[in-house]
């Protein structure tokens, strides 16, 4: 496999006075399929568009072309291209490359071949694509999909599978709408996910933006410019180097986040761990606990709803406003840390020195609790 990637790696050399093509080549077959028959295609150095259509029938175009000033060597290039569409064994097959063992070696080619890759598929039937070196174009699709894309970017519809594994490096990817899915996603210029019911995420060095999230995520998003999402039900995130920017959560979430800033607009049922970094909350409406070591916590506005309030910090700043209705039973515990509070905070004060206890309510008091342990930094509560 690594001899013909290089051939064709070879051939990508200037032709910079050569402006037509010189040898091509077209393709055109058609096939009809059943329900539960696969789709498979790889490819490489071209645009691949798949369409979907109601036909129970595959339908493959390919025209490929060579650029260069040499007839010769351009025929030869094109002669060392093996295209093969058929359909074997319940499974349509569109597969590309150049003959192993016949690559030119210690001479380039002053040739380059592209390819141009059309398929018209059934939106019920099951697709699997390899595409290296060009962009790949998908619509609607309901079938299953598995889909590796590398140095190209990657545009697809609404995917209504269950079944939908993505992977994408040194390219973009936009996602219109998906149901389920299994995304890797490096280097390149990000991802984009319009909306997506169940999302497993890998991402590194790479921007991910998602609208929203109507069932669950699992991310783990490490370095590059970071993670945006609109709104998420149950969120699972573990972020490294990329911060990370999330407009509501409405189920549980737990989040850890290293070396970088977190910012949630409204959130319900929060877990959070987090090492140097800035976490900002602007309303927690449910429970929430936070272990953090360093940098700072900055929650806006707690409201009545949450009952139940753990913060337990280190080297760090940490200033939360509860609503002005909000009350419940407070304990306070610091270790070389200042305490600052507010009017509608009465406490009792226990300890000397470097560690203390304080212990009183918020309000009223009441049900709600909320329990602070701080070592090495400062707390304000207002």
């Amino acid at each position: 496999m690594k001899s013909w990637i290089t051939g064709l790696l070879l051939c990508v050399v200037s032709f910079a006075n050569a402006q037509e093509a010189i040898k091509s080549r077209k393709v055109s077959k058609s096939f009809t399929v059943g329900r539960n028959d696969k789709v498979t295609v790889n490819n490489q150095y071209g645009a691949l568009d798949i369409r979907t259509w109601d036909k129970n029938e595959v339908k493959i175009e390919v025209d490929l072309k060579v650029y260069g000033d040499n007839t010769a060597e351009a025929q030869e290039l094109l002669d060392l291209t093996n295209i093969k569409a058929l359909s074997a064994g319940g499974e349509v097959i569109l597969d590309t490359k150049l003959a192993k063992g016949k690559v030119k070696t210690g001479k380039k080619w002053k040739a380059e071949i592209k390819g141009s890759y059309q398929v018209y598929m059934p939106a019920t039937n099951s697709l699997k694509l390899s595409h290296q070196y060009g962009d790949v174009s998908i619509g609607d699709l309901s079938g299953a999909l598995e889909a590796n894309v590398q140095y190209g970017n990657l545009k697809l519809g609404n995917l209504k599978s269950n079944s939908n594994k993505i992977r994408v490096q040194y390219g973009r990817a936009d996602i219109s709408n998906v149901n389920q899915a299994e995304i890797t996603q490096q280097y390149g210029a990000g991802l984009t996910i319009g909306s997506v019911g169940t999302l497993k995420l890998n991402a590194a060095y790479a921007a991910v933006k998602i609208g929203s999230v109507t069932e669950k995520a699992n991310i783990v998003q490490q370095y590059g410019p970071g993670l945006t999402i609109g709104s998420a039900h149950d969120l699972y995130l573990n972020a490294s180097y990329a911060k990370v920017s999330i407009g509501t959560i409405s189920g549980a979430a737990n989040l850890v986040q290293r070396y970088s800033n977190l910012t949630i607009g409204t959130t319900v049922d929060l877990i959070t761990n987090a090492q140097y970094a800035n976490v900002t909350i602007s309303r927690l409406k449910g429970d929430a606990k936070f272990t953090m070591q360093y940098n700072s916590l900055n929650i806006n506005d707690v409201t009545a709803e949450c009952r139940k309030l753990e913060i337990d910090c280190a080297q760090l700043k940490a200033t939360v406003n509860f609503s002005t209705n909000y009350n419940a039973v407070l304990e306070v515990n610091t270790s070389l840390a200042d305490f600052k509070y507010g009017p509608n905070i009465s406490v009792k004060t226990e300890g000397t020195g470097q560690n203390r206890q304080y212990t009183g309510k918020i309000g009223s008091g009441g049900n709600s609790k909320v329990t602070v342990n701080s070592k090495h930094g400062g707390v304000t509560l207002n």
